[in-house]
């Protein structure tokens, strides 16, 4: 008979494996869709799913937390290196280091979208927002006081409060480089952020609001993405996130397949 913990494992990788399937069947039916809509100009777009390019038109500016730059969304995570320590079942010791996310937030406010034959409002909320990292910053360990001071303080900010972050010294990094000097401690500060004037591509639903057309999240086609990657860039990822959704959820699949006929006896 096999060990409980057994049955844990396969329904574990069973349900993971259902998950990376339904991730790459999702990816799928976005990148059809992306690829068969065809681009419209803001002025002569049609009720319902459209895709516009348009440069971005601020109402309202926030602030990002850390860089205080301009823009009509961000979002922040927050890393720590860590050190890890394990043991197997045959009492040997595995340590190993490691970035983990210990924060995280974001925030967006409506915009235009502006192309050369006029403007669309453009209501962000329940957006995928796909944009690359732009900015980075390290916090050495033992620079600022407790952790739960800085959570408390983004958090505040993320309701529109004010935020004094000189205390934190925070040092800026390439983004494009990889850091690879770090003591256990340090804390890295990622910003994503999308800035008044970029240029956007974006999918969404137009549809008449009391009289005034926007874009946003529809109703029966729920597909809504906000991106500063050109169409052909963004095909591209989403091609890969599709790949690696059906090719893991398949290999997570023959784990499972494995694991049922080791139950059951039959090898």
């Amino acid at each position: 008979m096999a060990e409980p913990m057994m049955y844990v494992v396969t329904g574990f990788f069973g349900a993971f494996g259902g998950g990376l399937f339904y991730w790459g069947f999702n990816r799928m039916q976005k990148f059809r869709l992306i690829n068969d809509t065809p681009t419209s100009k803001i002025r002569s777009m049609a009720m319902g799913i459209v895709e516009i390019h348009g440069n971005v038109q601020a109402g309202t500016i926030l602030k990002t937390p850390f860089s205080q730059s301009d823009c009509v969304y961000y979002k922040y995570e927050i890393q720590e290196y860590r050190k890890h320590t394990s043991r197997d079942s045959k009492g040997h010791t595995r340590t190993y280091y490691s970035w983990d996310t210990v924060g995280s937030g974001e925030r967006r406010v409506g915009f235009y979208a502006k192309d050369e034959t006029g403007n669309v409002w453009v209501d962000p909320n329940r957006a995928e927002v796909n944009i690359p990292l732009k900015k980075v910053f390290l916090q050495k360990a033992g620079i600022f006081g407790a952790f739960n001071v800085i959570l408390g303080a983004l958090k505040n900010f993320d309701s529109g409060q004010r935020m004094d972050i000189s205390r934190w010294n925070l040092q800026p990094l390439d983004p494009k480089k990889q850091f690879t000097f770090a003591t256990v401690g340090d804390r890295k500060y990622l910003e994503y952020y999308i800035e008044p004037d970029e240029n956007l591509y974006l999918m969404g639903t137009a549809a008449d609001d009391n009289g005034t057309v926007l874009i946003r999240k529809g109703e029966n086609e729920p597909t809504f993405i906000i991106s500063t990657k050109s169409e052909k860039e963004l095909l591209k990822s989403i091609r890969w996130q599709m790949i690696a959704g059906f090719g893991l959820g398949i290999l997570f699949i023959v784990i499972v397949t494995f694991l049922i006929l080791n139950i059951i006896g039959m090898i």
